[in-house]
């Protein structure tokens, strides 16, 4: 049983919308006088049952009760009638989930991100929640102004294809047991690693971008804003960035695929995503295309050129164990660009005909399609969620990402 925890959401002026957002395990009785975010004049509370049904179940209707007593023993009983259907669902999820998640996470509960014993507990608490509900947490390491810091990112010494990772101390501390499985013991939908995470490897690191970029005349303002974006020659991209800003890239991939070797873990997927865009507040120099929301021509051609140094090594990486993936706002403005370069796209364009268009084009690249949304869909029913994820799946979908799933931190004690 869990309770529903209501977090406001501004609809106009100082108008708020409660909606139902976190599920928190109820513990001992439900009082709605000590909650601690009771609602002003709130008289009534929804409360979540899952039940679990095991795989050998027998199909047909279940009938049974739920009793529920106050503090004064008075008691009632709620009829509950269960449907088996003669179905059984794989024991691995075959359609991906993806749950979206800052860096940041543990800050919601004050914790202190960098420490590991600190903070470490509550990223774990969260994986094995998304992995009971056959979804995966994947953690994007870095932030949209460009920074991170250990134990997200390792230390590197030297340069371009010379860059060395001296020391996974950190890294491993926070991440091996997810990669070995050893942080889902005991969960219901078993132990194995995490389908996938997200590397650490993006336009500011392990070189940031303000080290990188030579020529400087090539980032202009523009119109109305206060950070610049890339006016060169469409031809001449790569040219805009020194030699061993992109060979850092492919450095730092292969030290991953190194590191993954000799650890052992084979299971998960590495996703090399670059989820920035120009901005006023990036550490540094911000990327001077839409790396996150690419739409222009010379947004996929930088994309391209990102993607041609991450995966030069991919034949050395097992099938499937890399993947470059790019969000895809506008299928008509990918048209072919990153054929033979792009692996994944996750896809926010809902036109139907966009992902006819997609369709035939991973019929001939082999990419995977996951649809894309911006948050998880509280408002809605649970049935017109799950017609949602069934609707994207008929159209190709092999997955779903949604980008913001923690909530508001204003929301949380």
């Amino acid at each position: 049983f869990h309770r529903v925890w209501y977090s406001a959401a501004p609809v106009s002026g100082a108008r708020r919308m409660w909606t139902g957002d976190a599920l928190i395990p109820i513990q001992g009785r439900l009082n709605i006088e000590n909650m601690p975010n009771k609602i002003t004049g709130q008289a009534h509370q929804a409360v979540h049952a899952e039940l679990h049904v095991p795989a050998a179940a027998e199909p047909g209707t279940y009938l049974g009760g739920i009793r529920i007593a106050n503090e004064a023993g008075v008691e009632t009983v709620l009829n509950v009638i269960l449907d088996v259907l003669p179905a059984t669902m794989p024991p691995e999820p075959t359609f991906t989930v993806e749950l979206l998640a800052p860096p940041t996470l543990a800050i919601l509960y004050k914790k202190d991100v960098s420490n590991n014993d600190d903070a470490g507990p509550v990223e774990v608490a969260y994986h094995r929640a998304a992995r009971d509900h056959r979804c995966t947490l994947a953690a994007l390491p870095y932030l949209p102004n460009g920074s991170s810091s250990s134990p997200f990112i390792p230390p590197v010494n030297g340069t371009g294809l010379d860059l060395d990772i001296p020391s996974w101390n950190a890294w491993d501390g926070r991440f091996q047991r997810l990669l070995d499985g050893t942080a889902f013991m005991g969960a219901a939908m078993g132990s194995a690693p995490v389908s996938h995470m997200i590397l650490p490897v993006f336009d500011n690191w392990p070189t940031s971008f303000e080290t990188g970029l030579l020529r400087v005349d090539d980032a202009i303002p523009l119109e109305k804003e206060k950070y610049p974006v890339y006016g060169g020659r469409s031809d001449e991209i790569d040219a805009c960035m020194a030699p061993d800003y992109w060979r850092g890239i492919r450095a730092a991939v292969r030290q991953f695929r190194d590191h993954f070797r000799a650890r052992g873990w084979r299971e998960t997927t590495a996703h090399f995503w670059l989820n920035n865009n120009p901005s006023a507040n990036y550490t540094g120099k911000a990327p001077l295309w839409y790396l996150g929301t690419p739409v222009y021509r010379d947004d996929f051609l930088a994309l391209e050129n990102y993607a041609r140094f991450a995966r030069a090594d991919i034949a050395t990486w097992p099938a499937g164990a890399l993947a470059v993936r790019v969000a895809i706002t506008n299928a008509s403005a990918l048209g072919a660009y990153g054929t033979g370069l792009f692996s994944l796209l996750t896809i926010s364009d809902t036109e139907p005909h966009a992902w006819s268009q997609l369709r035939r084009r991973a019929d001939t690249t082999g990419e995977t399609l996951w649809f894309e949304s911006p948050v998880v869909p509280m408002a809605q029913e649970p049935a017109s969620i799950e017609a949602t994820a069934i609707g994207y799946f008929l159209e190709g979908a092999d997955g779903w990402s949604i980008r913001e799933t923690i909530g508001r931190p204003e929301n949380w004690p």
